[in-house]
């Protein structure tokens, strides 16, 4: 994935424990990225890891969709409704 301006994967979760409760993501540098919390916002443990590793997979996720597209380029109408969603998360990942 050249020419993309988020940070480079990977991405990993570490637990926080303490006063603040979170799940954190950092980059390989461990250099901060998110926290999904889950005291003091009406949130549980698990749906702030589930947030987690949603957030730590999106290098990932966006890999696989930028392959799809291209997969899928010349196979499927360009205007059909699952190319269009495609190419729509590809853009509002990217711009």
């Amino acid at each position: 994935m050249k020419n993309l301006k988020h940070t480079p994967a990977p991405w990993k979760i570490f637990i926080k424990a303490g006063t603040m409760d979170a799940c954190r993501i950092k980059d390989a540098q461990k250099m901060l990225i998110a926290d999904c919390f889950w005291m003091g916002e009406n949130k549980t443990k698990e749906e702030a890891e589930a947030n987690a590793k949603l957030i730590a997979s999106a290098h990932e996720l966006l890999e696989a969709l930028i392959l799809a597209n291209k997969l899928i380029t010349g196979f499927v109408p360009a205007e059909g409704d699952d190319h269009i969603k495609i190419k729509n998360a590809i853009k509002k990942a990217t711009e």
